[in-house]
């Protein structure tokens, strides 16, 4: 049994559901407290070619996990073989009012209401830049999941998405709507 499963699970789950979330990704920025989550055993090499890039194995994070990009490479070093980011909005937006996420642990199962809460594309483009200038990530693709912004009508949706296409289209190694 890990310290992650034996100790920080439970802490994590008396917690409210955003605010464990929150913290998770705070400790994931401090490569002391990121080795807590590592699992007890590493994710099998799997190495996977599809659109031309190199999955180092299956096992990727979902969108909504890391919405604003804020630990892509902890990803990496947790032994995920990809991670698609986001879900980024052309505008920055604040998400659902809470509560947003619900727990039901005895179905183990969670119920996610947020309403795409992220810094905007063109932040999150700031930060990924910054990311792919520093750091060389040719080893993991970066996935960007793309989503209409809530203050735009449903016939605009198209250009909402292409405007946050263009801002990130060079940043992504893969996009998904």
């Amino acid at each position: 049994m890990s310290l992650y499963s034996s100790l920080i699970r439970p802490v994590l789950f008396r917690l409210e559901p955003e605010t464990a979330h929150r913290l998770t990704l705070t400790a994931l920025r401090f490569p002391v407290l990121a080795r807590l989550f590592v699992p007890s055993r590493p994710p099998k090499e799997d190495q996977v070619m599809l659109m031309g890039l190199t999955f180092r194995n299956r096992l990727g994070i979902a969108a909504g996990v890391d919405k604003n990009g804020e630990v892509p490479l902890a990803w990496r070093d947790l032994g995920f073989g990809f991670a698609e980011l986001g879900t980024v909005t052309y505008h920055p937006q604040p998400g659902n009012p809470r509560p947003r996420v619900f727990r039901y642990p005895h179905q183990q199962s969670l119920v996610n209401r947020l309403g795409f809460p992220n810094i905007g594309a063109k932040a999150f483009a700031t930060k990924l830049r910054w990311l792919r200038t520093h750091h060389a990530v040719r080893d993991f693709p970066l996935g960007i999941n793309l989503g209409k912004s809530k203050i735009t009508p449903l016939p605009d949706a198209p250009s909402d998405y292409l405007g946050s296409l263009k801002i990130l289209h060079a940043l992504g190694d893969f996009f998904v709507i």
